[in-house]
């Protein structure tokens, strides 16, 4: 990696990247806490009957197969219809991350990632949380977020 210009690099980044800037947020530090702080959101906005809350927090403390529960929790939480009504576990998601960059500890990693982008590196994320972004913003730098359900602007 050492000899590699950095427009022939592919950075890959998961939260592992978040959980280091902002180390604050539970959220950000395990599938378990990211779960259990969606469902007290979606208890919070009324997303989830109290009865299905309780049930969602009952399995993340004791299930094992985490993404299972994950899933179930869209399943519940995602509307039936195909109308354009609001993906309810993503409003909820949003409230879990809601002002993250202001709990921005250790900036330098994002910096850095940063200058890694500006030398033509290319960055991949499969963070929910939008950090990078909001930082990126934040010191005038574009970047664009491409969101991978987007087939054509994923085979550009």
């Amino acid at each position: 990696l050492i000899r590699k210009q950095p427009q022939e690099l592919l950075l890959v980044i998961g939260t592992g990247v978040s959980a280091a800037v902002a180390p604050g947020i539970p959220a950000l530090c395990s599938w378990r806490s990211c779960i259990e702080a969606v469902i007290e959101a979606a208890d919070q906005l009324e997303v989830l009957h109290p009865g299905d809350a309780a049930d969602f927090r009952q399995k993340v403390s004791k299930d094992r197969d985490l993404l299972v529960v994950a899933h179930d929790l869209i399943r519940k939480m995602s509307p039936r219809t195909g109308d354009a009504k609001p993906n309810f576990f993503q409003d909820c998601l949003m409230e879990v991350f809601d002002n993250l960059d202001q709990h921005i500890q250790h900036p330098a990693l994002l910096l850095s990632i940063l200058q890694l982008m500006e030398r033509g590196t290319m960055v991949l994320t499969t963070n929910y949380d939008n950090l990078l972004e909001i930082f990126g913003q934040q010191q005038h730098k574009a970047m664009e977020s491409l969101d991978l359900k987007d087939k054509d602007k994923v085979l550009q």
